[in-house]
């Protein structure tokens, strides 16, 4: 558990108490811790935008358990990735709770699990996992908890043994990522039947829709580039 100090810059991710007909409200920021009086239970924060509480009055402070703070290295750096919100892409790193199926499997962040400092996941593949439960339910075998150090954002994943895969299925070309033995993302270019077919530039698309959804810059040499924009064609 972090000890904050007066002055410490921190990321709030938490929510206030009830107010009298059950109301809460979810808070997430960057602050200031501005009193330590009954910490390490609770800190003060001063946050850097107001926000209406959960009796509808706008306030810049905030009361926030342990859990709830994240140390800010510098201004807008949080420590390690306990940043992620739900809807990220993320890629499991590690073993939790004895599962091994999870480890190199993509998937997305469904809730942020508070009580147990966990992100629950619903993951592209089965991982002989659960469904995540009522609230967030998933396909069975699709989901797991996760606590955020054994995340990475999806594409960043340190894995050695990733590869990628073209091939061709009639006049579509796809491009299928894997990870040691499992896939975990499949792209697919769709040739028209008034275009004559090339492997190579279902491919080029292919990789290009692959690279766009994990926001990484599709590469192409100045050569290739002089020569594309001689007869440059845009394709959806």
């Amino acid at each position: 558990m972090s000890n904050f100090k007066v002055g410490d810059r921190v990321y709030v991710d938490g929510y206030t108490i009830h107010n009298d007909r059950g109301e809460k409200v979810h808070v997430k920021g960057t602050g200031v811790i501005s009193s330590t009086t009954f910490a390490p239970d609770v800190y003060s924060v001063k946050m850097d935008k107001p926000y209406i509480n959960q009796h509808y009055c706008t306030t810049t402070f905030f009361s926030a358990l342990p859990h709830e703070l994240f140390t800010i290295k510098k201004e807008g750096e949080l420590r390690m990735t306990k940043n992620f919100k739900v809807g990220d892409r993320v890629c499991c790193i590690e073993e939790h709770d004895g599962n091994t199926h999870i480890i190199g499997q993509v998937g997305t962040v469904r809730a942020l699990v508070s009580a147990f400092h966990e992100l629950a996941i619903e993951f592209d593949n089965d991982v002989q996992g659960h469904t995540l439960g009522s609230a967030h339910k998933c396909p069975t075998g699709h989901g797991w908890s996760i606590p955020p150090e054994k995340l990475v954002p999806a594409y960043i994943a340190p894995r050695k043994d990733t590869k990628i895969i073209i091939y061709t299925k009639g006049n579509r070309t796809f491009a299928k990522v894997i990870v040691g033995k499992r896939t975990v993302e499949t792209e697919c270019a769709v040739c028209s039947h008034d275009d004559v077919f090339s492997i190579f530039t279902g491919a080029q698309i292919a990789l290009a829709r692959l690279a766009y959804k994990n926001n990484a810059k599709p590469a192409l040499s100045k050569a290739a580039l002089d020569k594309a924009l001689k007869n440059f064609e845009i394709i959806e």
